[in-house]
């Protein structure tokens, strides 16, 4: 009988420890899952900055310049929108401008490549994330995308998205990148919005020109079609 309590305590030991190996696996368990849990809703939150920008490029390729007015910084310059008309023409001349950096006026399509430069964590960041874009004929392939070349031609830090009321807006278009800055004023200053049409107080006024398709330019084609949507605009 002795030996029997003997037996039944020595085992009393090795039951508890198999439980309390089992609970601290279930927990490891329960914790991985929670933490995979975490982080996948994590990248999903940071996959909705790129699904963000993505939808604003989707109108600038369909030439429909009436998004949201975003402000656009050069430097120390914050260029506000007083109205619509303005947001359109300032959406305009900044497709136009990435467009000639990348060497796509001409081009009737173009894929739309997205960087983000940090990675949002709640509770660790402010809230604030910039983001890289590069564009690119829809020949080419960035099959050695690790190569620096590929890097070197995004331009760094285009757009600046902050999270406002538990979602991503885009706060600031910041022109930093020396060469896209100046493609950007020059058409600011030299671009003849007139060319074709003139608007007027009371509508537009056509100008007596001959439009021969095969003459125009890529920057021409643009030029003209922003105009007439603006007349198509006056009469819907």
């Amino acid at each position: 009988m002795p030996d029997i309590q003997m037996l039944g305590q020595s085992i009393q030991p090795e039951v508890r420890g198999i439980y309390r190996m089992r609970n601290l696996i279930l927990i490891a368990s329960v914790a991985s899952f929670v933490t995979l849990l975490f982080f996948v809703s994590l990248l999903g939150e940071n996959h909705r900055i790129n699904d963000l920008i993505k939808e604003h490029f989707i109108k600038l390729k369909a030439e429909d310049y009436s998004a949201k007015c975003i402000p656009i910084s050069i430097g120390s310059i914050i260029l506000e929108h007083q109205n619509q008309q303005v947001c359109d023409t300032q959406n305009f001349l900044l497709s136009l401008s990435l467009l000639k950096k990348f060497d796509l006026l001409a081009a009737k399509d173009y894929n739309v490549n997205i960087k983000r430069d940090n990675f949002w964590i709640p509770y660790f960041s402010n809230g604030t994330v910039t983001v890289s874009l590069k564009l690119q004929n829809t020949s080419e392939q960035d099959y050695f995308s690790f190569n620096s070349q590929f890097e070197d031609a995004y331009v760094k830090e285009l757009f600046i998205v902050k999270r406002k009321n538990w979602r991503w807006v885009i706060d600031q278009v910041n022109l930093n990148e020396p060469t896209l800055v100046e493609i950007f004023n020059d058409f600011q200053k030299t671009l003849n919005f007139d060319k074709y049409i003139e608007k007027t107080t009371e509508g537009y006024n056509f100008h007596d020109i001959s439009i021969e398709s095969q003459k125009l330019t890529g920057l021409d084609k643009r030029l003209l079609r922003f105009n007439l949507q603006k007349v198509a605009e006056l009469l819907d």
